[in-house]
Parts: C-alpha cells; structure tokens; sequence
C-alpha cells in the first residue's frame, strides 16, 4: 500500500507536520508507504524520512500553481500510488487534490486550518477571496472530506463541512504527564528562578499572535511581577518579535528556544501556557499544554473541541492587555498538579489517524 501524502514544510515549523510524521510511524507499523511532498527540500527531513523508507519530493510552490500541478501529475504517474492524502489550512491549497483526482486517484483531504494565513489585512483578503473560488474546486477533488474540528471543516469544505468526519489530533498523553522532578530539572537547567514562566508553543508567525504575550510579559513585569517567557518555535516573525522584545525593555526575560524536540519536558517548567491565536484548527501543541496539567489562557478564536480540561480561560485577542494580566494572575494561583481530563474528552486524544489508514486501503481495493 503506497500514499502520497502532501504538504509537509520542514519537519519541525508547524502543526500539521507534527501530525504528518506521528501518522507516519503509525502507518510504518501497518505496513502501509507513505511518500511526502515538499515545496522545498530540507536536509534534516530528507534524512529523517530516508531512515523511514520514505521519499521527500519537491513541487514548485502554489506561487506557480500549473507548474505544481504539472509536477505532481508527474509524481502520481511514476510512483504508482494507491491513494493521495492531503492535509491543508486553506481552500486554496487545492491543487494537489486536484491532480490526484484528474488522475483517477482516491483522494483523501483533510482540514487542519480554519482562516487565512499571514500576511497583512490586504493579503488575508485577497487569500480569502481566492479560497472562496477554490473552494468548491476542493469539494469536487476529495472523495472523503476530513477535519481536526468543526470550525476547520466550515472554513475548509463551506456548504459541504457536514460530510467531513471530525478526527482528532493524537496526543501521547503519559509523554505529557505532569513530572514535578522533571520540573525541577528543567527550571534549573534554564536557570529560571523563582519566575513566573509563561510558555508558548507554535510557529512565529502572524496567526499565532505572539505580539500579545510580549505586551502581557512587559505588563506583568512593570507591575513587579518578575517574568520569563518561553517562545518554542520559529518561524518568519521572530526577527520582528525580538525587536519589539527590546523595545520593550523585556529582551532578556524572553527566550526564543526555537524548533524542539523536547517540548514534553519544556513545558514541565512552565506555570501558565498561553495561546492568544488569531485563528486555529484544532492546536496539538494546546492539547499538549493540558495534558502537562497546565492552566491555560486561550484566544476565544479557538475552537472549544481544543479544551479538555476545565483550566483553561477563554480571552478575546483585542481585549485589553490589563485582561489577560488579570486572567493570568487568577489562573496561577491554584498548585501545578497532574490534568483531570472527562472521559468523553479523553476520547478525543485517541489515535485517529488508524481510520485514515484503513480508509485509505479500502479505496485502493476499488
């Protein structure tokens, strides 16, 4: 059983690659071939999916979208697949889909995104005006429709989000157990005192919004609330991010850690998470805060199937910045402890993904 699974970036910026390679390992122990496409290849991820008897192939970007289409016909010729799986944030991101199903292949799309990507408020309108065309382009190319959420299916598949399956994004829960001497550890490691640590955990860029956790950070350090802030990430705004750090006068009290692989151990030394996202489909990396035990501060903009545990305080984005000072102080005052999640919400944390397999390989005997 071979797929062609699209887009992944570099293995290590955003959601959707996180889940992308958790499937892969999945997929391994079913025995199924899971090839990606990239826009660009990174040496890392080549290697990493090498060692997985995986290939990483390149397609021009969606700034050439008949040349991609060209390069993924050609893709889907060559490499005899059984079926195509594309994961996407936007309708406009039909492309792919579309060569698969010209090509008479299954076609599996699945919803991971729920607005516009980055970009100033003219280039999110244009992005929405193009998605809007594509739209039902996409409709028309996925044999099934898959979604992280309902708002994510809304956003992606419009009149049709009904017919989309709602699958979850799989977390490891005991990964993410709260640890107190791995707390201890890890504080000391980072030298952080007797701080108050806020934590972050997502690609710098845009729709994350990490511009209002260095106005909640520079707030509660005016007020004599000394403060650390863990960013876990990167991405194209961290320039812009440093440089209204230092303005602030908050530039040594916040540490950009960049793409990691221990996020489970890193967040065991944080004492609120907080996720003031413009926009989201279902985050792993908030689902992975509340498993940690975290209390968490979340943008309202979030969809509520993101929530497990009853920690966590919903708070407009344009609220005041006095807001969030005020919600995080609340939320910290009750002692880190291990998360109670309810029974149905626990369900959500199971690995999904074993559907989208096995779907895959119903098509494929068609």
């Amino acid at each position: 059983m071979k797929l062609l699974v699209g887009t992944l970036t570099d293995g290590r910026c955003s959601g959707i690659d996180a889940y992308l390679l958790d499937l892969l390992a999945f997929a391994q122990r079913e025995g199924v071939r899971m090839d990606f496409l990239t826009n660009r290849i990174d040496s890392e991820l080549k290697e990493r999916l090498d060692r997985a008897g995986s290939k990483l192939l390149e397609t021009p970007s969606l700034r050439s979208p008949l040349a991609q289409y060209r390069a993924i016909r050609r893709i889907l010729e060559r490499g005899h697949y059984d079926a195509a799986y594309f994961n996407v944030s936007e309708p406009l991101n039909c492309v792919g889909a579309l060569a698969a199903h010209k090509g008479g292949l299954p076609t599996i799309v699945h919803a991971h995104g729920s607005a516009p990507g980055g970009g100033g408020v003219a280039v999110r309108a244009v992005r929405r005006a193009i998605s809007a065309l594509c739209r039902p382009v996409l409709n028309r190319s996925a044999d099934v429709r898959l979604s992280c959420s309902h708002t994510a299916a809304r956003w992606l598949f419009g009149r049709l989000a009904g017919s989309a399956e709602i699958v979850y994004n799989p977390v490891d829960a005991d990964r993410f157990a709260f640890d107190p001497e791995i707390r201890r550890q890890v504080r000391g490691d980072l030298a952080l005192g007797d701080a108050l640590v806020l934590g972050h955990v997502g690609a710098l860029q845009y729709p994350k919004n990490q511009a209002l956790l260095l106005d909640l950070t520079a707030k509660l350090i005016a007020d004599g609330r000394p403060t650390v802030t863990l960013l876990i990430g990167d991405g194209p705004d961290e320039h812009t991010l440093r440089e209204k750090a230092r303005l602030l006068g908050i530039g040594e009290s916040v540490r950009f850690l960049g793409a990691r692989d221990d996020v489970d151990r890193l967040l065991q030394a944080v004492d609120l998470f907080v996720f003031p996202s413009f926009h989201e489909g279902l985050p792993i990396a908030l689902l992975e805060a509340q498993l940690a035990g975290l209390p968490c501060l979340v943008s309202d903009a979030v969809d509520p199937d993101a929530i497990l545990t009853e920690n966590a305080t919903f708070l407009s984005p344009g609220a005041p910045i006095a807001a969030w000072e005020e919600a995080a102080l609340a939320a910290v005052q009750a002692p880190r402890a291990s998360a109670r999640i309810p029974a149905d919400r626990a369900a959500r944390l199971n690995p999904a993904c074993r559907e989208e397999i096995l779907r895959a390989k119903l098509f494929a005997k068609r």
